[in-house]
């Protein structure tokens, strides 16, 4: 049983492992925000869900006192208090597509006075709006990693239970085989006692039948 517990504990830590080497990297792209296209960054979120993404983002703008809405996979939030961006409040615009297993791809874009944030603009508000991107993007990603992690370790502790109801199960079998081999054994023995004291007894019925048969011969002799 431990060696199999301890296997399953290497191939829960292989897996976790092999899937920890994420690189959370941020770029400036174009993206349709409704007719047109305009400035916005992307980001891969790794580990997580579609639907996960788009509440958490939702719930994000809500808590920046934004006003969301969601519609075609488009979530606009207005009048987002985003002070990192700027000192007015700033509209953002999102798009989540699933690009993989547990990956979302992500593009937002922030409306700050009458222009999307842009590294073209050349000041501040490009570096707060992308740091807000990449650090929602880094956190969402580690909350799927943990719940990952999680899940795997309950699937660990069922599959360690289950193992040892089985090591259980088979030492109580494997003890009613030996047993039931020692019972063969006894009866097998005592089956040869019983032939032995059979033939005695038949070799003592054939005598006492004789003995019956020669002293009824006697009677018959009698005058």
């Amino acid at each position: 049983m431990k060696k199999l517990v301890f296997l399953s504990a290497i191939v829960l830590a292989f897996s976790i492992s092999s899937k920890a080497q994420f690189s959370i990297t941020v770029s400036e792209t174009t993206e349709n925000f409704g007719k047109t296209s305009h400035n916005a960054f992307s980001v891969i979120i790794h580990q997580q869900t579609l639907k996960n993404v788009e509440r958490e983002w939702a719930k994000y703008m809500k808590d920046q006192r934004g006003k969301v809405r969601s519609k075609k996979g488009l979530i606009t939030a207005h009048n987002v208090a985003l002070y990192q961006i700027s000192s007015d409040t700033v509209n953002a615009y999102a798009r989540f597509s699933k690009t993989g297993e547990d990956q979302v791809k992500a593009a937002i874009g922030f409306e700050s006075g009458a222009s999307f944030v842009s590294s073209a603009e050349g000041d501040d508000r490009y570096d707060a709006s992308r740091k807000i991107v990449y650090d929602f993007a880094v956190r969402m990603s580690k909350e799927g990693v943990v719940d990952n992690i999680q899940q795997a370790e309950k699937d660990l502790k069922k599959l360690e239970r289950e193992t040892s109801i089985l090591e259980k199960d088979k030492s109580r079998l494997e003890y009613g085989i030996e047993k039931s081999k020692a019972s063969i054994t006894k009866a097998g023995e005592e089956i040869d006692k019983k032939n032995i004291k059979l033939e005695e007894n038949k070799l003592k019925l054939e005598e006492k039948n004789k003995q019956v048969s020669d002293l009824n011969e006697s009677l018959r002799t009698i005058e």
